[in-house]
């Protein structure tokens, strides 16, 4: 007997009892025929007159900057190349989303910074360039696959420019960038 078909018999004997050990009874699972779950979307949901949106809480008195800009010693956290700083007092509050809002995640309590950027999916060069001149946007990236990442020229409310960059009717599908740590444990 070789060093090989000793191994590969001990391989076979291996995978025997391994099956053997793991076969378990199965268990029926019964099924309630007339039970609905609700569902929700996290932006039909205000709290204490935050904005929500997708799961996400605004932070109010906290803006994102990029990292360059920031003074050491106004610097509350770092979001990848974002220093994250406490706006001054006599910065008025904004109702909506802006470039540079920072978000709690509500599920995960992670910190997400809304960059200003919106990905599209978009069928043609025609409709790509119809977007940009009526909305005022300005392309960052072409991805190539059919997906271009677009900004505003000017600051404005992200979620009604996403809604109106849907509601033109020249691409299929629009979403809001939010630069977030997903590679952590909870």
């Amino acid at each position: 007997m070789t060093l090989t078909s000793a191994l590969a018999i001990n391989v076979v004997a291996f995978e025997a009892t391994a099956h053997e050990e793991l076969s378990l009874p199965k268990q029926k699972v019964q099924s309630l025929p007339h039970v609905e779950l609700p569902t929700f979307k996290a932006n039909d949901f205000k709290h204490n007159d935050e904005v929500i949106t997708d799961g996400y809480v605004k932070i109010q008195g906290m803006k994102a900057i990029p990292e360059f800009l920031a003074t050491p010693s106004e610097v509350a956290g770092n979001q990848g190349e974002y220093a994250l700083i406490n706006a001054s007092s006599d910065t008025e509050i904004q109702k909506g989303l802006f470039a540079g809002d920072v978000l709690r995640n509500s599920i995960s309590g992670g910190l997400a910074v809304v960059t200003g950027n919106i990905a599209v999916h978009i069928s043609s060069d025609d409709n790509l360039s119809k977007l940009t001149e009526q909305l005022g946007l300005t392309v960052v990236k072409d991805l190539g696959i059919g997906i271009v990442i677009v900004k505003s020229l000017k600051q404005v409310e992200l979620k009604k420019l996403e809604a109106k960059i849907i509601a033109s009717g020249l691409v299929t599908a629009a979403k809001l960038e939010r630069l977030e740590n997903l590679n952590q444990a909870f």
